[in-house]
């Protein structure tokens, strides 16, 4: 995402993509850092809960 395109993005918006950013990089622990940072966002507080699952903490996964 670009400069221009962060001044007009919604925070949420913004870590929701920098998660599935730093998930594509095998960073898999900033991803879900990024991803719980946007709770509004459906899609990031899916893909929190898949990653939470992954790591078999089901207790935090039920949350998203």
């Amino acid at each position: 995402m670009g400069f221009f395109k962060r001044l007009i993005t919604p925070a949420s918006e913004q870590a929701f993509v920098d998660g599935l950013r730093a998930l594509h990089d095998g960073q898999e622990e900033d991803a879900l850092r990024h991803l719980e940072d946007a709770p509004d966002t459906p899609d990031a507080a899916w893909m929190a809960g898949m990653l939470r699952l992954k790591r078999e903490d089901f207790t935090r996964a039920e949350v998203h």
